[in-house]
């Protein structure tokens, strides 16, 4: 979802208002976090195929404020000089746990950050 210059988690909140009307499209991905960015692929094509994003590009990453299973991130528009996009996930798997993935994006950005320094 296009955010203009929204960020953090009123950009999460502001999303997720957006995805109860339905409005938004809905696929099941593959999530893929390396030291270069977040690598979504679209398991059935149906929305996209592949995505990638740069860590550098990710501002936020976060959850729920209601302590729903949805969580997110939140990044500056491909192919734009100014603006932000958040894309939702939710727990889908058992055994799989949303804290794990955000931790890990986070712990990427802090490695990212102390290399650049």
């Amino acid at each position: 979802m296009d955010l203009e210059l929204l960020t953090g988690q009123e950009a999460l909140e502001k999303a997720i208002a957006h995805l109860e009307y339905g409005s938004s499209p809905q696929t099941l991905v593959h999530f893929a976090l390396s030291e270069e960015g977040i690598l979504l692929t679209d398991t059935n094509r149906r929305v996209f195929f592949r995505r990638h994003f740069p860590l550098s590009s990710v501002s936020y990453c976060g959850r729920h404020s209601e302590g729903k299973r949805i969580f997110g991130f939140v990044s500056r528009r491909a192919r734009s000089v100014e603006g932000n996009e958040c894309h939702l996930f939710a727990d889908y798997e058992t055994g799989f746990s949303a804290d794990n993935v955000l931790d890990s994006i986070k712990r990427h950005i802090q490695s990212r950050n102390r290399k650049e320094v």
